[in-house]
Protein backbone atom coordinates (compact mmCIF):
# COMPACT_ATOMS: atom_id res chain seq x y z
CA UNK A 1 0.00 0.00 0.00
CA UNK A 2 1.36 3.38 -1.11
CA UNK A 3 1.77 6.17 1.63
CA UNK A 4 -1.04 8.06 0.10
CA UNK A 5 -3.58 4.86 0.81
CA UNK A 6 -1.97 4.28 4.23
CA UNK A 7 -2.97 7.91 5.24
CA UNK A 8 -6.14 7.77 3.08
CA UNK A 9 -7.53 4.68 4.96
CA UNK A 10 -6.13 5.45 8.58
CA UNK A 11 -8.31 8.70 8.16
CA UNK A 12 -11.06 6.29 6.93
CA UNK A 13 -10.86 4.24 10.11
CA UNK A 14 -10.73 6.96 12.43
CA UNK A 15 -13.41 8.41 10.95
CA UNK A 16 -15.49 5.25 11.44
CA UNK A 17 -13.75 5.08 15.25
CA UNK A 18 -15.21 8.66 15.88
CA UNK A 19 -18.64 7.91 14.26
CA UNK A 20 -19.17 4.98 16.47
CA UNK A 21 -18.21 6.66 19.56
CA UNK A 22 -19.41 9.77 19.62
CA UNK A 23 -22.26 10.78 21.87
CA UNK A 24 -22.11 7.10 22.64
CA UNK A 25 -24.59 7.77 25.73
CA UNK A 26 -27.05 9.53 24.36
CA UNK A 27 -27.19 8.31 20.99
CA UNK A 28 -29.42 6.34 20.64
CA UNK A 29 -31.92 6.39 23.19
CA UNK A 30 -32.15 3.58 25.03
CA UNK A 31 -34.57 1.60 23.87
CA UNK A 32 -36.30 -1.92 25.43
CA UNK A 33 -34.21 -4.52 23.06
CA UNK A 34 -30.81 -2.84 24.23
CA UNK A 35 -32.63 -2.76 27.87
CA UNK A 36 -33.43 -6.78 27.53
CA UNK A 37 -29.93 -7.38 26.97
CA UNK A 38 -28.24 -4.72 29.39
CA UNK A 39 -29.60 -6.51 32.19
CA UNK A 40 -29.20 -9.96 31.38
CA UNK A 41 -25.63 -8.82 30.90
CA UNK A 42 -25.60 -7.40 34.22
CA UNK A 43 -26.71 -10.54 35.56
CA UNK A 44 -23.75 -12.72 33.66
CA UNK A 45 -21.53 -9.47 35.31
CA UNK A 46 -22.35 -9.27 38.62
CA UNK A 47 -25.45 -11.28 39.24
CA UNK A 48 -27.79 -8.63 39.21
CA UNK A 49 -30.92 -9.81 38.94
CA UNK A 50 -33.50 -6.89 37.73
CA UNK A 51 -35.77 -8.99 35.09
CA UNK A 52 -37.56 -6.10 32.09
CA UNK A 53 -40.14 -8.86 31.98
CA UNK A 54 -40.87 -12.35 32.89
CA UNK A 55 -43.00 -15.38 31.59
CA UNK A 56 -45.11 -16.03 34.87
CA UNK A 57 -47.58 -13.59 34.77
CA UNK A 58 -50.14 -12.96 37.52
CA UNK A 59 -49.34 -16.83 38.39
CA UNK A 60 -49.97 -18.59 35.20
CA UNK A 61 -46.82 -19.08 33.18
CA UNK A 62 -46.55 -18.15 29.50
CA UNK A 63 -44.06 -20.66 27.49
CA UNK A 64 -44.18 -18.56 24.36
CA UNK A 65 -43.21 -15.30 25.75
CA UNK A 66 -39.85 -14.01 25.62
CA UNK A 67 -37.72 -14.92 28.86
CA UNK A 68 -36.13 -12.86 31.51
CA UNK A 69 -32.79 -13.57 30.75
CA UNK A 70 -33.11 -13.48 27.17
CA UNK A 71 -32.95 -16.64 26.47
CA UNK A 72 -34.94 -16.72 23.35
CA UNK A 73 -30.85 -16.12 21.65
CA UNK A 74 -27.82 -17.75 22.49
CA UNK A 75 -25.93 -15.83 25.58
CA UNK A 76 -22.46 -15.63 24.16
CA UNK A 77 -23.55 -11.78 22.62
CA UNK A 78 -24.53 -10.97 26.31
CA UNK A 79 -21.12 -12.20 27.82
CA UNK A 80 -19.53 -9.90 25.63
CA UNK A 81 -22.10 -7.08 26.39
CA UNK A 82 -21.03 -8.23 30.25
CA UNK A 83 -17.42 -8.27 29.09
CA UNK A 84 -18.09 -4.48 28.09
CA UNK A 85 -19.48 -3.86 31.20
CA UNK A 86 -16.40 -5.08 33.30
CA UNK A 87 -14.31 -3.39 31.57
CA UNK A 88 -15.96 0.27 30.65
CA UNK A 89 -18.37 0.34 33.42
CA UNK A 90 -22.14 -0.41 34.24
CA UNK A 91 -23.19 3.38 32.11
CA UNK A 92 -25.22 2.67 28.38
CA UNK A 93 -22.03 4.15 27.08
CA UNK A 94 -19.75 1.58 28.99
CA UNK A 95 -22.55 -1.54 27.93
CA UNK A 96 -22.24 0.11 24.62
CA UNK A 97 -18.27 0.62 23.69
CA UNK A 98 -16.87 -3.14 22.95
CA UNK A 99 -19.55 -3.16 19.84
CA UNK A 100 -18.59 0.15 18.73
CA UNK A 101 -15.05 -0.50 18.78
CA UNK A 102 -15.35 -4.14 16.89
CA UNK A 103 -17.82 -2.33 14.62
CA UNK A 104 -14.63 0.08 14.29
CA UNK A 105 -11.93 -2.95 13.43
CA UNK A 106 -14.58 -4.02 10.88
CA UNK A 107 -13.39 -1.49 8.34
CA UNK A 108 -10.07 -2.95 7.64
CA UNK A 109 -11.98 -6.31 7.40
CA UNK A 110 -13.99 -5.04 4.97
CA UNK A 111 -11.03 -3.55 3.24
CA UNK A 112 -8.52 -6.85 2.97
CA UNK A 113 -11.94 -8.54 1.92
CA UNK A 114 -13.10 -6.32 -0.94
CA UNK A 115 -9.04 -6.00 -1.64
CA UNK A 116 -8.87 -9.68 -2.56
CA UNK A 117 -11.01 -9.16 -5.76
CA UNK A 118 -9.84 -5.60 -6.91
CA UNK A 119 -7.50 -2.69 -6.84
CA UNK A 120 -6.50 -0.51 -3.82
CA UNK A 121 -8.44 2.54 -5.22
CA UNK A 122 -11.78 0.34 -5.35
CA UNK A 123 -11.07 -0.73 -2.06
CA UNK A 124 -10.28 2.28 -0.10
CA UNK A 125 -13.80 3.93 -1.80
CA UNK A 126 -15.77 0.91 -0.80
CA UNK A 127 -14.38 0.64 2.60
CA UNK A 128 -15.13 4.39 2.87
CA UNK A 129 -18.78 3.66 1.78
CA UNK A 130 -18.85 0.70 4.67
CA UNK A 131 -17.62 3.38 7.24
CA UNK A 132 -20.31 5.62 6.86
CA UNK A 133 -23.19 2.78 6.43
CA UNK A 134 -25.81 3.40 8.55
CA UNK A 135 -27.10 0.46 9.57
CA UNK A 136 -23.97 -0.70 10.44
CA UNK A 137 -23.46 2.52 12.10
CA UNK A 138 -26.34 2.33 14.10
CA UNK A 139 -26.03 -1.51 14.96
CA UNK A 140 -22.78 -0.70 16.15
CA UNK A 141 -23.72 2.29 18.35
CA UNK A 142 -25.87 0.09 20.49
CA UNK A 143 -26.59 -2.73 22.88
CA UNK A 144 -27.48 -5.27 19.99
CA UNK A 145 -26.50 -8.95 19.58
CA UNK A 146 -26.21 -8.16 15.96
CA UNK A 147 -23.02 -6.37 15.69
CA UNK A 148 -20.79 -8.93 17.49
CA UNK A 149 -22.35 -11.58 15.07
CA UNK A 150 -21.43 -9.41 12.09
CA UNK A 151 -17.72 -8.65 13.12
CA UNK A 152 -17.47 -12.73 13.45
CA UNK A 153 -18.97 -13.10 10.24
CA UNK A 154 -16.64 -11.16 8.23
CA UNK A 155 -13.97 -12.86 10.66
CA UNK A 156 -15.12 -16.23 8.87
CA UNK A 157 -15.13 -14.28 5.43
CA UNK A 158 -11.89 -12.91 6.14
CA UNK A 159 -9.90 -16.56 7.23
CA UNK A 160 -11.39 -18.07 4.55
CA UNK A 161 -10.43 -15.96 1.50
CA UNK A 162 -6.78 -15.96 3.12
CA UNK A 163 -5.65 -19.18 4.55
CA UNK A 164 -4.37 -21.24 2.03
CA UNK A 165 -4.36 -24.51 3.40
CA UNK A 166 -8.17 -25.77 2.89
CA UNK A 167 -8.27 -27.32 6.05
CA UNK A 168 -7.15 -24.90 8.38
CA UNK A 169 -9.35 -22.69 6.09
CA UNK A 170 -12.26 -24.76 6.92
CA UNK A 171 -11.38 -24.75 10.86
CA UNK A 172 -11.01 -21.25 11.15
CA UNK A 173 -14.07 -20.56 9.18
CA UNK A 174 -15.88 -23.22 11.06
CA UNK A 175 -14.77 -21.46 14.18
CA UNK A 176 -15.68 -18.11 13.37
CA UNK A 177 -19.34 -19.21 12.27
CA UNK A 178 -19.80 -21.30 15.45
CA UNK A 179 -19.17 -17.77 17.13
CA UNK A 180 -21.54 -16.26 15.04
CA UNK A 181 -24.28 -18.73 15.71
CA UNK A 182 -23.49 -18.62 19.23
CA UNK A 183 -24.28 -14.92 19.35
CA UNK A 184 -27.41 -14.47 17.40
CA UNK A 185 -29.49 -17.51 15.49
CA UNK A 186 -30.56 -15.28 12.69
CA UNK A 187 -27.18 -15.77 11.32
CA UNK A 188 -27.67 -19.47 10.84
CA UNK A 189 -27.29 -19.09 6.89
CA UNK A 190 -23.99 -19.60 7.50
CA UNK A 191 -24.31 -23.76 7.93
CA UNK A 192 -25.55 -23.55 4.16
CA UNK A 193 -22.65 -21.64 3.28
CA UNK A 194 -20.26 -24.84 4.99
CA UNK A 195 -22.15 -26.87 2.53
CA UNK A 196 -21.71 -24.59 -0.50
CA UNK A 197 -18.15 -23.74 -0.42
CA UNK A 198 -17.23 -27.33 0.29
CA UNK A 199 -18.65 -27.98 -2.84
CA UNK A 200 -16.09 -25.19 -4.13
CA UNK A 201 -13.59 -25.72 -2.70
CA UNK A 202 -13.17 -30.25 -3.19
CA UNK A 203 -13.32 -32.52 -6.22
CA UNK A 204 -13.93 -35.34 -4.34
CA UNK A 205 -17.28 -36.39 -2.65
CA UNK A 206 -15.91 -38.06 0.76
CA UNK A 207 -13.96 -34.67 1.15
CA UNK A 208 -16.90 -32.35 0.87
CA UNK A 209 -18.73 -34.98 3.10
CA UNK A 210 -16.11 -35.13 5.39
CA UNK A 211 -15.00 -31.68 5.69
CA UNK A 212 -19.12 -30.37 5.97
CA UNK A 213 -19.44 -33.21 8.76
CA UNK A 214 -16.10 -31.49 10.54
CA UNK A 215 -17.45 -28.26 10.02
CA UNK A 216 -20.62 -28.88 11.65
CA UNK A 217 -18.67 -30.32 14.66
CA UNK A 218 -16.78 -27.58 15.25
CA UNK A 219 -19.32 -24.93 15.00
CA UNK A 220 -22.05 -26.85 17.23
CA UNK A 221 -18.88 -27.74 19.70
CA UNK A 222 -18.24 -23.84 20.06
CA UNK A 223 -22.26 -22.96 20.59
CA UNK A 224 -21.99 -25.90 23.20
CA UNK A 225 -18.97 -24.54 25.11
CA UNK A 226 -20.44 -20.69 24.59
CA UNK A 227 -23.11 -21.81 27.16
CA UNK A 228 -20.37 -22.92 30.02
CA UNK A 229 -21.71 -19.76 32.66
CA UNK A 230 -25.37 -21.81 32.20
CA UNK A 231 -23.98 -24.86 33.86
CA UNK A 232 -21.80 -23.06 35.84
CA UNK A 233 -23.33 -20.02 37.80
CA UNK A 234 -21.44 -20.05 41.37
CA UNK A 235 -24.15 -17.45 42.90
CA UNK A 236 -27.59 -18.32 44.16
CA UNK A 237 -29.54 -20.82 42.09
CA UNK A 238 -32.46 -19.25 43.81
CA UNK A 239 -35.07 -18.61 40.61
CA UNK A 240 -38.41 -16.70 39.79
CA UNK A 241 -40.52 -19.50 37.55
CA UNK A 242 -41.91 -22.94 38.64
CA UNK A 243 -39.41 -25.77 39.43
CA UNK A 244 -40.92 -27.84 36.07
CA UNK A 245 -39.36 -25.04 33.85
CA UNK A 246 -35.81 -24.39 36.10
CA UNK A 247 -34.08 -24.67 32.39
CA UNK A 248 -35.64 -21.04 31.68
CA UNK A 249 -34.45 -19.50 35.00
CA UNK A 250 -31.50 -18.25 37.25
CA UNK A 251 -29.16 -20.28 38.47
CA UNK A 252 -27.10 -23.11 37.56
CA UNK A 253 -27.92 -26.15 35.57
CA UNK A 254 -27.43 -29.56 33.46
CA UNK A 255 -27.43 -30.80 30.47
CA UNK A 256 -30.67 -31.96 30.64
CA UNK A 257 -31.51 -28.60 30.96
CA UNK A 258 -29.94 -27.38 27.75
CA UNK A 259 -31.25 -30.12 25.89
CA UNK A 260 -35.12 -28.46 26.81
CA UNK A 261 -33.60 -24.98 26.25
CA UNK A 262 -32.53 -25.51 23.09
CA UNK A 263 -35.87 -27.38 22.26
CA UNK A 264 -37.66 -24.30 23.60
CA UNK A 265 -35.43 -22.19 21.27
CA UNK A 266 -36.53 -24.20 18.24
CA UNK A 267 -40.13 -23.68 19.46
CA UNK A 268 -39.61 -19.82 20.00
CA UNK A 269 -38.09 -18.90 16.59
CA UNK A 270 -39.88 -21.31 14.08
CA UNK A 271 -43.33 -21.03 15.59
CA UNK A 272 -43.76 -18.58 18.18
CA UNK A 273 -41.75 -15.48 17.01
CA UNK A 274 -42.56 -16.13 13.34
CA UNK A 275 -46.32 -14.76 13.63
CA UNK A 276 -45.09 -11.34 12.64
CA UNK A 277 -43.39 -10.18 9.81
CA UNK A 278 -41.99 -6.68 8.89
CA UNK A 279 -42.55 -6.96 4.61
CA UNK A 280 -44.72 -4.02 4.48
CA UNK A 281 -41.74 -1.39 5.07
CA UNK A 282 -38.96 -2.91 2.51
CA UNK A 283 -41.98 -1.84 -0.28
CA UNK A 284 -44.21 1.44 2.14
CA UNK A 285 -41.13 3.33 3.00
CA UNK A 286 -38.53 2.99 0.23
CA UNK A 287 -36.62 5.57 0.71
CA UNK A 288 -35.31 5.57 4.25
CA UNK A 289 -36.73 1.48 4.96
CA UNK A 290 -37.92 3.02 8.31
CA UNK A 291 -39.28 0.49 10.60
CA UNK A 292 -41.46 1.87 13.21
CA UNK A 293 -45.25 2.01 14.51
CA UNK A 294 -43.94 0.44 18.13
CA UNK A 295 -42.38 -2.63 16.30
CA UNK A 296 -38.93 -1.84 15.82
CA UNK A 297 -37.22 0.83 15.81
CA UNK A 298 -36.65 3.37 13.05
CA UNK A 299 -32.62 4.46 13.71
CA UNK A 300 -31.77 0.76 12.16
CA UNK A 301 -32.21 2.35 8.79
CA UNK A 302 -30.64 0.32 6.34
CA UNK A 303 -29.67 2.85 2.99
CA UNK A 304 -32.38 1.54 0.48
CA UNK A 305 -29.82 1.76 -2.74
CA UNK A 306 -28.08 -0.88 -1.30
CA UNK A 307 -30.88 -3.21 -0.53
CA UNK A 308 -32.91 -2.88 -3.28
CA UNK A 309 -29.97 -3.11 -5.36
CA UNK A 310 -29.11 -6.15 -3.07
CA UNK A 311 -32.51 -8.10 -4.39
CA UNK A 312 -32.05 -7.05 -7.64
CA UNK A 313 -28.33 -8.86 -7.73
CA UNK A 314 -29.80 -11.92 -5.71
CA UNK A 315 -31.34 -13.09 -9.11
CA UNK A 316 -28.73 -11.25 -11.94
CA UNK A 317 -25.46 -11.76 -10.48
CA UNK A 318 -25.60 -15.42 -9.85
CA UNK A 319 -27.08 -16.14 -13.56
CA UNK A 320 -24.54 -13.74 -14.99
CA UNK A 321 -21.90 -15.82 -13.33
CA UNK A 322 -23.36 -18.89 -14.70
CA UNK A 323 -23.79 -17.72 -18.31
CA UNK A 324 -20.27 -16.54 -18.53
CA UNK A 325 -18.85 -19.62 -16.23
CA UNK A 326 -16.87 -17.61 -13.89
CA UNK A 327 -16.20 -19.13 -10.80
CA UNK A 328 -13.83 -16.11 -9.13
CA UNK A 329 -17.00 -15.21 -7.37
CA UNK A 330 -18.01 -18.52 -5.77
CA UNK A 331 -16.97 -17.72 -2.29
CA UNK A 332 -19.36 -14.33 -2.27
CA UNK A 333 -22.19 -16.02 -3.61
CA UNK A 334 -21.75 -18.87 -0.72
CA UNK A 335 -22.95 -16.19 1.65
CA UNK A 336 -24.51 -14.17 -0.15
CA UNK A 337 -27.23 -16.89 -1.31
CA UNK A 338 -27.84 -18.68 2.00
CA UNK A 339 -28.36 -14.53 4.05
CA UNK A 340 -31.18 -14.10 1.10
CA UNK A 341 -33.18 -16.49 3.10
CA UNK A 342 -33.37 -13.49 5.49
CA UNK A 343 -35.38 -11.25 2.97
CA UNK A 344 -37.81 -14.26 3.37
CA UNK A 345 -37.99 -14.51 6.89
CA UNK A 346 -38.80 -11.14 8.86
CA UNK A 347 -38.10 -8.18 6.61
CA UNK A 348 -36.41 -6.47 9.98
CA UNK A 349 -33.76 -4.22 8.26
CA UNK A 350 -31.03 -4.98 11.36
CA UNK A 351 -31.56 -8.83 10.21
CA UNK A 352 -29.74 -8.13 6.85
CA UNK A 353 -26.85 -6.73 8.27
CA UNK A 354 -24.50 -9.45 6.79
CA UNK A 355 -26.64 -9.52 3.60
CA UNK A 356 -26.30 -5.99 3.24
CA UNK A 357 -22.53 -6.17 3.70
CA UNK A 358 -22.54 -8.73 0.66
CA UNK A 359 -24.70 -6.80 -1.40
CA UNK A 360 -22.71 -3.79 -1.06
CA UNK A 361 -19.40 -6.44 -1.96
CA UNK A 362 -20.96 -7.20 -5.02
CA UNK A 363 -21.86 -3.41 -5.81
CA UNK A 364 -18.13 -2.56 -5.62
CA UNK A 365 -17.18 -5.37 -7.72
CA UNK A 366 -19.07 -5.06 -10.42
CA UNK A 367 -16.33 -2.64 -11.40
CA UNK A 368 -14.60 -5.51 -12.57
CA UNK A 369 -17.07 -6.10 -15.44
CA UNK A 370 -16.80 -3.02 -16.93
CA UNK A 371 -15.23 -2.07 -19.88
CA UNK A 372 -12.88 0.50 -18.97
CA UNK A 373 -12.69 2.40 -21.98
CA UNK A 374 -16.67 2.50 -21.89
CA UNK A 375 -16.59 6.20 -20.21
CA UNK A 376 -20.39 6.41 -20.23
CA UNK A 377 -20.84 2.93 -18.55
CA UNK A 378 -17.97 4.25 -16.32
CA UNK A 379 -19.38 7.42 -15.20
CA UNK A 380 -22.81 5.91 -14.54
CA UNK A 381 -21.40 3.16 -12.44
CA UNK A 382 -19.31 5.99 -10.24
CA UNK A 383 -22.80 8.22 -10.23
CA UNK A 384 -24.25 5.37 -8.48
CA UNK A 385 -21.20 4.90 -6.06
CA UNK A 386 -21.19 8.69 -5.07
CA UNK A 387 -25.20 8.03 -4.19
CA UNK A 388 -24.74 6.06 -1.77
CA UNK A 389 -22.23 7.99 -0.49
CA UNK A 390 -24.62 10.73 0.17
CA UNK A 391 -27.48 8.28 0.50
CA UNK A 392 -25.12 7.37 3.39
CA UNK A 393 -24.52 10.48 5.06
CA UNK A 394 -28.16 11.74 4.66
CA UNK A 395 -29.27 9.23 6.68
CA UNK A 396 -26.40 9.89 9.44
CA UNK A 397 -27.09 13.02 9.75
CA UNK A 398 -30.67 12.33 10.59
CA UNK A 399 -29.44 9.94 12.69
CA UNK A 400 -27.56 11.41 14.61
CA UNK A 401 -29.89 14.74 14.17
CA UNK A 402 -33.13 13.05 15.63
Amino acid sequence: MKKFNIIIFLFICILAFILRVYNLNSKPLFFPDEEVYYRAALYYAYDQREPLYTQLINNKFYIQFPNHLNYEHPILGKLLISLSIIIFGTSIEGARLLSAILGTFEIPLAYMIIKKYTKETLALFFSLIFALDPLNLSISRSIMLDGFAMFFSLLALFSFLYINDQYRKFFFFSLFVGLAISTKLNFFPLIFSVILLSLFTFKKLIEKITVSILSYIIIFTIYFLTYIPYFFHFNSNIGILPSEYRFLDYGSHNLHDFINLQVWILNYHLFWHLNYNFYDYLFLNPWFYFVYDGRAYHMFTANPLIVYSGIILLVVFPIYLKIFRISTYDIILAFFLPFSLLLFIKGLSWYLIFFNFLSLLIISLIYNFINKKDILKITLYITFLCSIIITNIVIDFYYFSI
